[in-house]
């Protein structure tokens, strides 16, 4: 039995996919900082992946400040691909996002880049799956778009096609079992929307009352982008579950089509 590492194995996607791995028979092990292991100081890193032959990463910062954020990638990067090398692990399957090498202004983008090229640059095979906004993370759009002192989520028009969560769990779960090579996807939903409309109905949906004004020139967690930097490029993979299917169809499984 292969047995799999879930980093960041307590979050919003990360539960999903040992949730998937773990009711297909897989000898799963969680990764996060809940569990004793933390990217940043390489703690707990080298035991859990012992034996290991694939790791999917699903690990992010707990904040947004620039710096913990340059930070936690810079050191997880280095950590990780060490630690995996020590290991012998064979596969690094990792979960970054649309457009992030395109929106160079945005301190995550820039530095999941830097994490990129780290796993790029690693002995493991690494497939890196790049998915558009979830549709959980509304809530946070509309968060970092408000001011300290309150008020509507000021948000740019910028165009969006955002996906389930549940659909990029799923697609992490396909990719670990296809045959690992250094591959870059991207992963989108079925409808595209501009930013705030999209945050304005995933927080309708939600019962989340938050208002939300368009306003062209709100940055985007920290940055510039251009209004067509979020997209999928050409060839996507497309998750099945649209925006008015959720939450209540979130559980929804069904399989990732290809899109040209």
């Amino acid at each position: 039995m292969t047995t799999i590492v879930v980093l960041g194995g307590t979050g919003t996607i990360g539960t999903q996919v040992v949730q998937l791995l773990r009711e297909r028979g897989d000898d799963v092990r969680v990764a996060s900082r809940a569990t004793g292991v933390d990217l940043v100081t390489g703690q707990g890193l080298r035991e859990v992946l012992d034996g290991a032959r694939v790791v999917v990463d699903t690990a992010k910062p707990g904040s947004l400040d620039p710096a913990r954020i340059d930070e936690f990638f810079a050191r997880a990067g280095e950590n990780v691909t060490r630690s995996e090398r020590e290991a012998g692990v064979g596969h690094h399957v990792m979960l970054s996002i649309v457009g992030s090498d395109r929106a160079p202004d945005v301190p995550f983008y820039a530095a999941k880049v830097r994490l990129e090229d780290a796993v790029r640059g690693g002995d493991a095979h690494c497939t890196i799956l790049h998915a558009t906004q979830f549709f959980e993370f509304a809530p946070a759009i509309a968060r970092a778009s408000t001011a300290p002192e309150g008020g509507p989520a000021r948000i740019a028009p910028l165009l969006v096609q955002p996906v389930a969560g549940a659909d990029v769990a799923a697609e992490l779960v396909r990719l670990v079992s296809s045959p690992p090579g250094m591959t870059d996807l991207d992963l989108a939903g079925p409808d595209q929307y501009e930013l705030d409309t999209f945050v304005r109905e995933a927080l309708s949906r939600l019962g989340a009352a938050h208002a939300v004004v368009r306003d062209p020139s709100a940055t985007y967690f920290g940055g510039v982008v251009d209004r067509r930097a979020l997209l999928p490029e050409p060839g996507a993979r497309i998750a099945p579950t649209a925006l008015r299917d959720w939450p209540a169809g979130a559980e929804h499984r069904a399989g990732v089509s290809a899109h040209g």
